[in-house]
């Protein structure tokens, strides 16, 4: 296994400790869908771009694979709790918010 820093050992120790409590006090059903089917935790603001959220319970989602992906692309009105989790971006990191929302919608 590969060896962190200290400071990243620790979020990772906060990560997985909020975790087990969102699996304890969460319904086992995808957020996004409502389906009982194989579940993850997905992050609406990704651990790669602001990793203080890591560990935050409001940035995290047990989400289907198909659900992660509609996160993943921005495709949120697609879920059942996309309002919830578009608002939730757009405060907490405005700038990814219009990356995942306004950017997605224009041509390259």
């Amino acid at each position: 296994m590969k060896k962190h820093s200290t400071a990243r050992a620790s979020i990772e120790r906060q990560y997985l400790k909020v975790l087990k409590e969102i699996l304890e006090e969460r319904e086992p059903v995808c957020e996004g869908c409502e389906r009982c089917l194989p579940l993850t935790p997905s992050h609406r603001i990704p651990r790669s771009r602001r990793r203080d959220l890591i560990a935050k319970k409001a940035n995290i989602d047990l989400l289907c694979e198909d659900c992660h992906r509609n996160v993943e692309a921005g495709r949120y009105d697609e879920l059942k709790n996309g309002e919830e989790i578009k608002e939730y971006v757009r405060e907490a990191d405005p700038e990814y918010y219009r990356i995942k929302t306004v950017l997605k919608n224009c041509a390259l």
